[in-house]
């Protein structure tokens, strides 16, 4: 649908997608819901030129004219997935890399030239079992960090305040909360309610990351 309103409006020559829906391979997802293989395959050639995905927390670096996963190392070489005309892009997790993909656009055509995984500040051990960085240092750049600093300090100073005191533990475990109700779940999903005076609260479950001890 909004590839189409992108299309009739005449408004762009390249479509690219930020999901975070997952990456399979070769679109076997199993008991996760049907990612980036799916819908690049679903949709017709042409429709989307990119997707720079996420949620899988995989490199999607691929064997050649393969849908099988390389065995990608750190500061090696990596081809992105291609289905049906369709760039699937994904930089692993964590900010451990930066994604880079260099493109000629002509002729309508998008065409890639390059691409790889950049660590940051990734450290490996060598044979003398110190720890030594994979590539390049990239240093901080020190304006930036001190402005993010800034809101770091009041965000610390507000979860600092001590606003209530459990008289349990309140279970936010992941291998409970993703799979049935726990009490932690209870108490967000009703607080939420009880904030805007609504008659239900619905707490996504994936958003619960941590248990709470009792005190």
């Amino acid at each position: 649908k909004v590839i189409k309103e992108i299309n009739d409006a005449g408004s762009a020559d390249l479509i690219f997608a930020a999901t975070h829906m997952g990456h399979y391979e070769d679109g076997q997802h199993g008991s996760n819901a049907p990612g980036d293989v799916a819908m690049a395959r679903a949709l017709e050639v042409g429709d989307l030129q990119l997707v720079v995905g996420g949620h899988s927390q995989n490199p999607v670096c691929m064997e050649p004219d393969s849908d099988k996963y390389a065995d990608f190392v750190a500061g090696g070489e990596c081809k992105p997935d291609q289905q049906n005309g369709t760039y699937l892009m994904q930089a692993h997790e964590w900010g451990k890399y930066v994604g880079r993909a260099d493109f000629e656009y002509f002729n309508d055509k998008l065409n890639l030239v390059s691409y790889q995984l950049i660590p940051v500040n990734l450290k490996e051990k060598n044979e003398d079992g110190d720890r030594i960085l994979i590539a390049e240092e990239i240093v901080p750049n020190s304006d930036l960090l001190e402005t993010l600093r800034t809101y770091q300090d009041q965000g610390q100073e507000q979860l600092t305040e001590v606003i209530a005191t459990a008289s349990e533990f309140l279970d936010g475990e992941r291998d409970n909360v993703r799979y049935k109700q726990t009490n932690l779940g209870h108490l967000i999903a009703t607080a939420q309610a009880v904030k805007v005076n609504a008659d239900i609260g619905i707490m996504n479950s994936g958003g619960v990351r941590a248990s709470i001890d009792a005190g």
